[in-house]
This record gives C-alpha cells, structure tokens and sequence, in this order.
C-alpha cells in the first residue's frame, strides 16, 4: 500500500548522448495523488528549506530560502518502511554518477503540479550535494566539475521565496523551464486553489517560460475549465503540437 512518486531514468540511446554530448539522468515526478498529499498542498506557510537558514533579524530574515511547508514535507519525511524523496532522489543520483564515472552526465528534473514544485525542492539539494561531492573529489591533477542540473516544470504552483528562487538559479546554477498553460491557474497561486492562499513572498523560480493555450488547439474545448487546463495530457498535446 505505498504511492510511488516518480522515477528515475538513465539515456541508453547511444545516437542520443552522441547528439546531447552528454548522458542524461532524468528524475520525473507526479502530480497529487494521495489524500495526504492533497492535505500539504494546503499548508503554503513559508519556511526555511534547512535549518541552517535562518535571519538574526528582519533584514536578515528576508534573505533566507524558503519554501511552502507542505511542499517540503512531502519532499523530507520519510514513510515506516520507505526513504524520503529527498534520500531516495541524491542516494540514486550519486550511485549513478559512480555507474557511469568518466562520463559526460546531465541531470534534469521534470515535474507536474506538485511534482514541479518537488522537482524545485530536489534541484536545489542535489546542486549543493553534487558540488560538494565534486569539490571533496578534486584534485590539483583533476579538477571535478559537477553535472549541471536543470528543471522542466508543467503547471507547477509557485514554490518558494525570492530568495529560494535565486538561490536556485543564481548561486546553484541551475537551469528552469516552466511549460505553462494560459487557462491554469495552478501556476499562479502559492500552492493549489485554496481560500487562504493569500500568502505573500511567493515567486516563481527563475528561468524560461514557455507558454501554451488550450484555445490553440482544435482538439481541446475552448472553454475547458480549470481542471482541462491543468491536466498533464492537455500539456503533452499542447505541446507536441
């Protein structure tokens, strides 16, 4: 009785790593799917990301990374007989980066609705793991240099803090691109449609936009409702289309 939140996958298309320069691990979370997960999606009070970020002051307090309580939950809590996310996702990347030790990798993570957010919380930790792993790595001989790490989004809430967001893209380097549907108003609320999230502080990560509309396509209604909007199949047409 478990819900799997996602997987995570490694390119064996030889002609495709030839084409990227590069071998690509790919870590693909879902949306909500679980009553637990529904009841996180309500809890949009911002908190640090670690407890190592904290303000003396108000000033100071400004500056910390944080992110939605029930976002950071679903991603740090462990189950009775299951990891977190969090130690799942950086045990299974380091063990691949051993696997395939030499290689040129990249890693992305992609994610829908809650899952992009999760997909946010996962960039940022494995971006400071990576670094710090590569750093204790190095040599003056042999200088290790992390695998870059990039996050595709599709309709994915508002996550985290200013600062939380340049952190993620300006100290952690890493690389966003948010797939958003005009009529979604998931991507404009700090967490999913409640009567309190009226939280303030909330931005989007930094990075590209790439914007779709349900009314572009003839397959889909064109007055789809929210819910059309936000499905991941509606992403996916629009999309390939």
């Amino acid at each position: 009785r478990t819900s799997f939140a996602g997987y995570v996958a490694v390119c064996d298309n030889e002609r495709e790593v030839r084409r990227m320069g590069r071998r690509d691990i790919v870590i693909v979370l879902r949306g909500t799917a679980t009553c637990p997960e529904w009841a996180e999606n309500l809890r949009t009070g911002l908190v640090p990301v670690s407890d190592d970020d904290d303000g003396d002051d108000a000033t100071a307090a400004q500056n910390v990374p944080k992110v939605a309580k029930g976002f950071l939950s679903l991603y740090k809590t462990a189950g009775d007989h299951v990891p977190s996310l969090s130690d799942a996702i950086v045990e299974e990347v380091r063990r691949l980066i051993e696997v395939y030790k030499g290689e040129e990798l990249s890693i992305t993570v992609v994610g829908h609705s809650l899952g992009a957010s999760l997909a946010l919380l996962a960039a940022d930790e494995l971006s400071a793991c990576l670094a710090a792993d590569a750093a204790s790595n190095s040599t003056a001989a042999d200088d290790h240099q992390p695998p870059p790490v990039s996050v595709v989004s599709f309709g994915g809430p508002k996550t985290g803090n200013r600062a939380f967001a340049d952190r993620l893209q300006h100290e952690r380097g890493v690389n966003v691109l948010r797939v958003v549907n005009a009529g979604d108003v998931v991507t404009r609320v700090p967490g999913l449609v409640t009567p309190t999230t009226m939280a303030e502080g909330y931005v989007h990560a930094g990075g590209a936009e790439l914007t779709l509309d349900s009314r572009d396509s003839p397959c889909l209604r064109p007055d789809a409702g929210p819910a059309c909007c936000h499905d991941l199949e509606a992403y996916l047409h629009l999309l390939d289309g």
